[in-house]
Parts: C-alpha cells; sequence; structure tokens
C-alpha cells in the first residue's frame, strides 16, 4: 500500500484580466492511494487545483476524484479499467457560482514492442453538464464526449554517465 499526498500554493496568472483580477493565488492538493495485488494495482485520487475550466470557463476550482484499476491480463498485455467524477466552479465572471459537473470512464490494453517501446489502444468517455449561467442559448447544457486512443510511446535506454 501506498499513500501520496502533496499540497502548496498555486499562482495563477490570467492573461486577459477575468472579473478585474490579473494574478490570484489558491491552495492546491492531492492525495493518491494505491493498494498493490499480486497482478494488479487498484488506485484512488482526489485531487484541488486551479484547472482551464473543463472547456466552458476561462478557469475554475476543481475538485477531482478517480479510481482506477490496473491488471497484468498476460506475460505482455495489461488493461485498465477507470471512472471518475470532477467539480469546476468558475473562478470569477458575472456569475461566480456557475458549476460544471463531469464523469468520466475509460478502459484500454498496453504491451511492449521492443525494450524502449510501447503501444497502447484505449477508450474514455465523458459526461459533462453546467449549471447557473455557463452557457447562453447558443449552447448545450449538457454533452457526451467520446474518445479513442491509440498510443505510441518510446523511451531511450538509460545511460550511464561516467
Amino acid at each position: 500500500m501506498a499513500l501520496r499526498l502533496a499540497g502548496g500554493p498555486e499562482i495563477t496568472t490570467f492573461r486577459v484580466p477575468t472579473g478585474g483580477l490579473s494574478q490570484r493565488i489558491s491552495g492546491s492538493g492531492t492525495a493518491s492511494l494505491t493498494y498493490a495485488l499480486a497482478q494488479s494495482n487498484v488506485m484512488l485520487d482526489y485531487m484541488h487545483l486551479v484547472s482551464g475550466g473543463g472547456g466552458i470557463f476561462n478557469g475554475a476550482n476543481t475538485d477531482q476524484v478517480d479510481v482506477a484499476l490496473t491488471k497484468q491480463l498476460s506475460r505482455v498485455w495489461s488493461g485498465h479499467v477507470n471512472v471518475g467524477y470532477a467539480k469546476n466552479r468558475q473562478l470569477s465572471g458575472p456569475t461566480p457560482s456557475t458549476n460544471s459537473d463531469s464523469w468520466f470512464t475509460g478502459a484500454g490494453l498496453s504491451r511492449p514492442l521492443t525494450r524502449s517501446a510501447n503501444v497502447s489502444f484505449g477508450y474514455q468517455s465523458q459526461i459533462q453538464s453546467a449549471s447557473g449561467a455557463a452557457c447562453n442559448l447558443n449552447c448545450a447544457r449538457t454533452y457526451t464526449s467520446h474518445q479513442i486512443i491509440v498510443s505510441l510511446q518510446w523511451h531511450m535506454l538509460p545511460f550511464v554517465l561516467r
């Protein structure tokens, strides 16, 4: 079992002043609990931070919880599933009580190709809804997005400095 805790100040600088502010200082933090089993890991994450606003706001205070399971399926294949929830609260603006909620879930498979390359395939879905005056008449208050991910990762083999 492993516990990771981190926190500290977060300085946000707005390129375009928002609500009369060009800079904001707030607190951020994260906690992660991982439990390792013989062929799998279970992870619970919590984050509090300033984010980009979930595609609806020009910045948001975000609280996010995520649960993930990773399992070794065979000698080379591993799989993962995850589910999570995020609450975004608008930083500033004409309606500071505007919120956006997101539920997300995903699954994927990965395997090494060589000693320095991996390939992975995944699916991620997200349901996002807004409450308050976040949307005007031209945007939907709830939407669902689906992503199919194919990824190739490679890294250099370690080298020794003498």
